[in-house]
């Protein structure tokens, strides 16, 4: 149990933003809802896909609690943090490899990086009750 929590709170604090698989659809998703006061609508592939939000078809309860957890937090810089990495190679095994996303070495805003961290939270607790860890 205790390497579990380890290694979850390892992750939080060492992955840089959004560069985990789907972070960023999701964080979108929420930020979305925060913004718009509703749910996401299904379209056609491509512009779903060009959105950057491709979870769209997700249940909501997920992305309700996650919405409620950082409702407080000032998102304004989000765009700060999605710009899309010239030389990184998403979805493909190279080696080299490099992020998604550019990365500033001091991030662009305190608040949005405490909204990450506390959905990365939220999800390490949900793995957590999931895999038992709470029994």
């Amino acid at each position: 149990m205790l390497y579990f929590w380890g290694l979850g709170v390892l992750y939080i604090q060492s992955t840089p933003p959004f560069e985990a698989p789907d972070e960023s659809s999701h964080f979108l998703y929420i930020h979305n809802w925060l913004e718009t006061g509703q749910l996401p609508v299904l379209e056609d592939r491509a512009t779903v896909l060009g959105s950057g939000s491709a979870q769209r078809h997700h249940p909501p309860l997920y992305y309700g609690l996650g919405a409620l957890l950082i409702a407080g937090t000032d998102r304004n810089d989000l765009e700060d943090y999605l710009l899309l990495n010239p030389a990184g190679a998403p979805g493909v095994l190279t080696l080299g490899n490099q992020n998604v996303f550019l990365h500033s070495p001091t991030s662009p805003s305190a608040q949005t990086s405490l909204a990450i961290r506390v959905l990365r939270s939220f999800s390490l607790c949900l793995a957590a009750g999931r895999s038992g860890l709470f029994s």
